[in-house]
């Protein structure tokens, strides 16, 4: 009688599938990585080139630092040049993120049937969705983490003559410190949750280019005036203002007027130098006054910002949970 014989997998096949799992991923956390590989592989890919660039770059930039010419007070163009093509590239990064991976993350799910075929296999629901979500948000945060590391490292030396020591205006104030991290797990979750909703990819990602992306965008702006709270320098009126410190930026004008109250800049604008006269006498108006801010408050208003952004993605990533626990995949 032949002994039995045990039937062996292709040692081939095993092998090549062990080369293409990652370490650390296996069953769901596989599966949601092959399902948007590209997308992260490319973001992976983008971190690695611009934090290289970001490393040569310091390089040249701190020798000037070192030298006379920078004592003056001015960076060279090609400097100013880098910086300037580094700031979209990490102040829209967290649009692309939302519009591109968060929105058809979970809509492409349910466009192809996947959500309702893996739930079929003994996995929990929650389960199912929590790790469609874990995985490009870990890759995300990783990312824009080391994305932001390595500009603002590059920024640093030079953050009291780029731009005038300007931190306030031309974007660097989102594209350094940990907003950009911030809002590009804020755009991808809200985006997810547009997707959940929906159920389709192109619907989500115009509501959340219209929505989270660019209206987001916007109300950094406003949501950054409200929680800085401004010196006020006071001056007379008809003098030349008084020099700030690199790093501090105007941000404001006023008039005012002997005990310190305060009118818009354009109160007593009128078209004869009399007319603005007798308006200033009316209102007791005999100096001018400017609000600024330092840089030292610069760290404490992005992490103010980027704590209400963490907070909106909790809320999105346990809307999205919500949302799919009660409709049916």
């Amino acid at each position: 009688m032949n002994a039995p014989t045990t039937a062996k997998a292709p040692v081939g096949r095993t092998a090549t599938a062990r080369r293409t799992l990652p370490r650390g991923l296996s069953g769901m956390s596989w599966v949601v990585w092959r399902n948007n590989r590209t997308a992260l592989l490319l973001l992976i890919g983008l971190t690695a080139v611009v934090s290289l660039y970001c490393l040569v770059q310091r390089v040249g930039l701190v020798e000037y630092m070192g030298s006379p010419e920078a004592e003056l007070g001015s960076l060279r163009d090609a400097d100013e040049d880098v910086i300037d093509k580094l700031i979209p590239v990490l102040q829209f990064l967290p649009v692309a993120l939302g519009v591109f991976l968060g929105a058809p993350l979970v809509a492409s799910e349910y466009e192809n049937s996947t959500l309702r075929l893996t739930s079929t296999q003994s996995v929990g629901r929650l389960r199912i969705v929590m790790t469609t979500l874990a995985v490009p948000l870990v890759v995300v945060a990783l990312c824009t983490t080391v994305l932001t590391l390595s500009f603002t490292w590059l920024w640093h030396p030079a953050r009291t003559i780029y731009n005038g020591g300007n931190w306030w205006d031309g974007g660097l104030f989102f594209a350094t410190g940990p907003v950009p991290v911030a809002f590009s797990l804020f755009t991808v979750s809200a985006g997810v949750l547009a997707g959940a909703v929906l159920r389709r990819s192109v619907a989500a990602m115009a509501i959340t280019l219209v929505g989270p992306a660019l209206t987001g965008s916007v109300a950094l702006e406003y949501l950054r005036t409200w929680f800085v709270s401004p010196h006020r320098i006071f001056y007379p009126d008809g003098t030349e203002p008084p020099g700030l410190k690199p790093g501090d930026v105007s941000i404001d004008n006023w008039v005012a007027t002997a005990d310190g109250k305060v009118y818009g800049w354009g109160t007593c604008a009128r078209a004869t130098e009399k007319e603005s006269a007798e308006c200033d006498a009316k209102h007791g108006i005999v100096k001018d006054a400017i609000d600024y801010v330092t840089l030292d408050q610069m760290p404490g208003l992005q992490w103010m910002i980027s704590g209400v952004l963490l907070a909106l993605a909790a809320v999105a990533i346990v809307g999205t949970a919500w949302w799919t626990h009660r409709r049916s995949l």
